[in-house]
């Protein structure tokens, strides 16, 4: 009897024991232990405690997970009550965890910690407190990059290295260059650390180069690569207004138009930098604003120039040289074009850039070369003018950037050039009475078409005696040819190119008119020998004497040398 109810007992014992086990197991997967409910509601959070409050709250994620599965499975008297319990518990949870993180949001400086990133890596799961951390951390960074920034301006780095900005505001260029410089380097920094924030890259070290903010945003899930943006440019409203009012103070202040081009590519590079990094902020659109107001500020005094150049006629000097506005707006031109061998900008914004510069100037010297020849004479009028363009032309060969106008104004040359060299070739020819000998000779040509037997020696103005006379002239002139004016020409080779195309002219005028008086048909008689008394006169009407070659002519000329 005895020995029945011992084992009644123990099997009585044993399903208890069971059942507690059972029980126990279940209570420690769906409530939470009073340590863990104190770590919850605990008033005071001490950075020491967060590994232990973050596990709690993780593990209280956890058992709302299992009781969501349990009511899932049917049990649902039983899990919605735990549900209940648990949900209280992880709702306080995460508004002690919230204070926590606001605080420290608004407390970070430098490198954020592990804990924080923790920390709204588990606020994520509920947006009002994930938004308000959001705007929490956006605003004490933006209180302190403002601080920053005016620190930089006015004080400086530690022990005053580097120096204030604000010591080179004397230097326009190196003042805003310096200032952008600053902002674009925060902004990298800034990004990076709301990279490390928010997508769990906790473990990065910093190199001493300038961080590439477009390489860590790559990797990040576009969502997240928008909100650190977002955030980014965010924080940096603080420093749009100031930074925004020290450009356009340094931009409304007197200055070269060399040094307000370079403002304008300065301004150009960072506004296309700046939208990159933290489009849609309002550093950027101040930025964009900036470059706006540096272009007017550029075009403005370009326009002045470019006014001074065709308001400079009749400013020249008797040696018919390049006027000193054409000399300065030359000097400009060189200093502008430098500065946009240095810009930074994409190849077709700069090709883009380069139009106007030409556009502008090229119409204003060739106004002013036009007012300012109407008196001269015509060979002077075209010395002057190729003196001016070249004098723009010539240092344009080092920027191959240029090649196009360079090449157009060439073509310009060449054909004054041209011009002027016919000049000259019918002055010679007119003083030699050669022009009137020529004509006899065109009109002669085309009467002997229509009538072959026609000889030139009965024609007027084409008897040898004349043609011999007109010659021998004709031949003294190239033996002593002198062109005094294109001694005016500037440049060494233009001069001699000029010389060398009159030269040709006269010497081709020359074989012209020794082939027509060798010419078999027209019954001359070419001679070497001085026109003679002893002659009759038919022989002397048939018969020129012609004393030199056209190959001695170009020799003479010098033309077979070159």
């Amino acid at each position: 009897m005895l020995d029945n109810m011992l084992n009644v007992l123990e099997c009585i014992r044993d399903n208890v024991q069971q059942e507690w086990k059972q029980t126990k197991t279940f209570l420690d997967r769906y409530q939470l232990t009073e340590d863990e409910v104190r770590a919850l509601y605990a008033e005071q959070l001490a950075d020491d405690d967060m590994d232990t409050f973050f596990s709690t709250l993780e593990r209280v994620q956890q058992v709302k997970s299992d009781c969501k599965d349990l009511v899932a499975s049917g049990e649902v008297n039983c899990a919605l009550e735990l549900l209940d319990t648990v949900g209280k518990y992880q709702e306080a949870g995460f508004e002690r965890l919230y204070q926590w993180t606001a605080k420290k949001c608004a407390e970070v400086d430098g490198e954020p910690s592990n804990l924080l990133h923790r920390a709204i890596a588990l606020l994520s799961d509920r947006s009002e407190f994930y938004n308000y951390c959001k705007e929490c951390l956006t605003t004490s960074r933006r209180a302190l990059i403002v601080r920053r920034f005016i620190m930089a301006l006015t004080v400086g780095g530690p022990n005053g290295i580097p120096r204030p900005i604000e010591m080179h505001a004397h230097d326009p260029v190196r003042y805003c260059g310096d200032m952008l410089a600053w902002v674009h380097q925060a902004i990298a920094t800034e990004s990076e650390f709301f990279r490390v924030l928010f997508d769990g890259d906790v473990e990065f070290s910093p190199s001493n180069s300038e961080p590439s903010v477009e390489a860590g945003s790559s990797a990040l899930p576009a969502e997240a690569a928008n909100v650190c943006t977002s955030m980014v440019g965010c924080a940096f409203d603080g420093v749009a207004k100031p930074l925004q009012v020290r450009v356009e103070q340094t931009l409304s202040s007197p200055h070269g138009i060399v040094i307000a081009y370079k403002l304008v590519h300065l301004l150009a590079f960072y506004h296309h930098k700046f939208d990159q990094l933290v489009a849609h902020s309002d550093v950027a659109r101040a930025l964009r604003h900036c470059r706006g107001a540096a272009n007017e500020a550029f075009h403005r005094q370009f326009q002045q120039l470019v006014d001074a150049v065709a308001a400079s006629a009749q400013d020249y000097a008797a040696s018919l040289a390049a006027t000193h506005t054409t000399l300065d707006v030359s000097h400009r031109l060189v200093a502008l074009l430098e500065v946009f061998q240095t810009s930074l900008l994409p190849e077709q914004e700069k090709e883009a850039d380069l139009a106007p510069l030409f556009d502008g100037i090229l119409p204003a010297l060739e106004l002013m070369c036009q007012r300012s020849v109407t008196s001269l004479d015509p060979v002077d009028a075209l010395v002057f003018r190729i003196n001016n363009f070249s004098c723009l032309q010539a240092p344009l060969a080092r920027f191959p950037e240029v090649n196009r106008w360079y090449l157009e104004m060439g073509l310009d040359l060449e054909r004054w050039l041209r011009d002027l060299s016919e000049l000259q070739a019918t002055r010679v020819l007119d003083r030699c009475r050669v022009s009137t000998l020529l004509q006899h000779i065109q009109d002669f040509q085309q009467s002997h078409a229509m009538n072959p037997g026609l000889s030139p020696a009965d024609t007027p103005g084409l008897d040898g005696e004349t043609v011999t006379q007109v010659m021998g002239d004709f031949c003294a002139a190239l033996m002593t040819l002198m062109f005094p004016q294109l001694e005016s020409l500037a440049q060494p080779a233009l001069a001699d190119k000029a010389r060398t195309l009159t030269s040709a002219t006269l010497a081709g005028t020359y074989a012209f008119i020794y082939e027509f008086v060798f010419d078999a048909r027209y019954d001359y008689i070419p001679s070497n020998e001085p026109m003679s008394s002893s002659w009759s006169s038919v022989e002397r009407s048939r018969r020129v004497a012609l004393q030199h070659s056209p190959e001695e002519i170009r020799t003479v000329l010098e033309l077979d040398t070159k």
